[in-house]
């Protein structure tokens, strides 16, 4: 429960925050997507990756009038969610659940003469419990109607810790603290089977053929492990409906003293996101957000950055143009988000960050446009981790050595355009063929010896960056190309004096 806790309530903040600005400014569309990437060092180890698509109008969101109105005028309703996650509520294992929450200090007034009767008698916990079944009990056929569901009353969930909300210095009105949860299963099913029926049930055709992030979602909901939830979100005047996908990466281990490249793409597995065409028809800037979250145990900073940066957000030219607007560059908690600006998508390549532990008497200004590359995605699948020796000695060769030079910068920005064309496709093959994953890595050892050599030879100018790296490739057209062909044709005529 702590894990959906943590990454509903980054959501919400998420939402918000950089809408507030331009509330008075600019149009903002009802329907919004959002990409999330949580680092969490602090809490769990593992990284969350998830598509959240948002509205506040039942048109996009096609829940009917009646059920949304019920739902508005019981003051008592905090959220409605649905979600297949492993413990939706602490003691329900592997079942999808609906979660109707209630607030339970107004519970208590509403219920207060039937608990004062009970705590005389000893008990006091059942009204709260029988009262909330019975409001719970009201809505459930409606909600599993709309939903296409068919669950059951399992049990009553009172939360009473805010863990999520004290790491990440929120209220607590959306980590669970202070409501009650009267929880309905149904046998659990996977992502890739519920999202189909539950995104085609609720959103419209209009916006499913407009693409963006709900194709990621959809890719994302084939993954192994994935999770989707849905959240309905009673608002002063409206609702606040909200459909996410996501997946969890367990054992995130981050070594702070050296650096660390983030690399938000990798956990979609995918290359570049595109905005939804559903926006086409005007500027919405705000509407197509991509947001990346790090929490910490040792304070770090962001050294630099692949892409532009936001310096602040004042006016509509602000955020004409694409880049990271740093809520929190700073401290436990980094927070930046990705706007498109005028741009139709973004590239894996342009949304990578580097990471380095804060030093008192260090800069705390970013780099941007450094051209810093994503992970080493065909490396990391073949040797298994981010952290394996041969990964770390590519990631420091290429930042330490080939990036302190123009001539290796502007390298790495035609390489990154090539190499992310298919260096997916090809992780996502090693992943599910070991044999090929073997290929690979008994191919990459010899580039990986050769480079070895640039550690040991100064380059300390443009010239000798440029004649060590000639060398180099040279070097490796001989032994892949050259040496093979060679062998090729002695073997030939080997074979045909045999003859």
């Amino acid at each position: 429960m702590l894990k959906i806790a943590v990454i509903l309530v980054v959501c919400i903040i998420g939402m918000f925050c950089i809408v507030d600005v331009y509330a008075q400014e600019m149009k903002k569309a009802t329907y919004q997507e959002n990409v999330q990437i949580i680092y969490d060092q602090a809490i769990n180890n593992e990284i969350t990756a998830s598509i959240t698509l948002e509205s506040t109008s039942n048109l996009e969101m096609r829940i009917s009038d009646e059920v949304e109105q019920k739902i508005i005028e019981n003051d008592l309703i905090q959220s409605i969610v649905f979600t297949n996650h492993g413990e939706c509520v602490l003691g329900v294992f592997d079942e999808s659940c609906i979660m109707i929450n209630f607030a339970l200090e107004d519970l208590k007034i509403v219920l207060a003469e039937e608990i004062e009767k009970e705590k005389e008698a000893g008990v006091g916990i059942r009204a709260i419990q029988n009262g909330s079944k019975e409001l719970g009990d009201e809505l459930i056929d409606y909600i599993n109607n709309e939903l296409g569901m068919n669950t059951e009353y399992n049990s009553v969930f009172i939360h009473t810790s805010g863990e999520a909300s004290n790491v990440l210095e929120t209220s607590g009105a959306v980590s669970g603290r202070g409501s009650v949860s009267v929880v309905y299963t149904m046998p659990k099913q996977s992502t890739d089977f519920i999202f189909p029926d539950l995104a085609g049930n609720l959103i419209p055709r209009i916006i499913r053929d407009s693409g963006g992030f709900y194709d990621v979602a959809k890719q994302l909901s084939e993954e192994t492990g994935s999770e989707i939830s849905f959240s309905m979100i009673p608002q002063v005047n409206n609702m606040f409906y909200s459909l996410k996908v996501s997946k969890v990466y367990s054992n995130y281990t981050p070594d702070f003293q050296r650096f660390e490249i983030i690399d938000p793409m990798q956990y979609l597995n995918v290359n570049e996101i595109k905005r939804s065409s559903y926006f086409s028809g005007g500027f919405y800037p705000l509407n197509s957000l991509i947001q990346v979250v790090v929490v910490t145990n040792v304070p770090i900073t962001i050294e630099s950055i692949s892409t532009n940066e936001i310096k602040k957000i004042t006016s509509v030219e602000d955020i004409s143009t694409n880049g990271f607007f740093i809520e929190s560059n700073t401290g436990n908690n980094i927070d930046a988000r990705y706007l498109f600006g005028l741009n139709e998508s973004v590239m894996q390549n342009e949304l990578t960050m580097k990471l380095v532990t804060l030093d008192e008497n260090g800069s705390t200004e970013i780099k941007s446009n450094e051209n810093l590359g994503g992970g080493c995605l065909i490396a990391t699948a073949a040797f298994g981790s981010e952290m394996a020796p041969q990964v770390q000695f590519l990631r420091e060769l290429r930042d330490n050595t080939v990036l302190q030079t123009q001539s290796g910068t502007s390298f790495m920005t035609g390489f990154n355009q090539f190499y992310y064309s298919f260096s997916p496709a090809v992780a996502d093959l090693e992943r599910e063929n070991p044999v090929f994953k073997e290929t690979v890595k008994l191919t990459l050892t010899p580039l990986l010896t050769s480079l070895t050599l640039l550690n040991y030879v100064d380059i300390d100018s443009e010239s000798e960056m440029l004649g060590y790296g000639i060398g180099i490739i040279l070097l490796n057209i001989g032994m892949y190309f050259v040496a093979p062909a060679v062998l090729v044709i002695n073997l030939k005529k080997i074979l045909r004096l045999k003859n």
